[in-house]
């Protein structure tokens, strides 16, 4: 059961706790990061960071426990980031 069938329409969920938040932070990151780094405006530079987040998604085990720790399931992650990275 999903946490938020647990509350009615007008009701907000309750917030996560600050270690749970520091971890989805932490998967939004790398999901943004395999679209579009942030921190760079060289292309090149750009691409290899996509690429190495895109890896570090697909492929790494700590992904996993990035997830597990953020309270998300990581194949809906990497299905989203299939989808943006073909």
């Amino acid at each position: 059961m999903n946490a938020t069938c647990l509350y009615s329409a007008d009701q907000d969920p309750p917030a996560p706790p600050p270690e749970q938040a520091l971890w989805l932070a932490v998967v939004e990151a790398a999901v943004r990061d395999c679209l579009e780094p942030r921190c760079c405006s060289n292309a090149a530079v750009a691409r290899v960071l996509r690429r190495q987040a895109r890896s570090w998604v697909l492929g790494s085990p700590d992904f996993l426990t990035v997830c597990e720790l953020a309270g998300v399931q990581p194949e809906s992650v990497r299905n989203v980031v299939r989808r943006m990275n073909p």
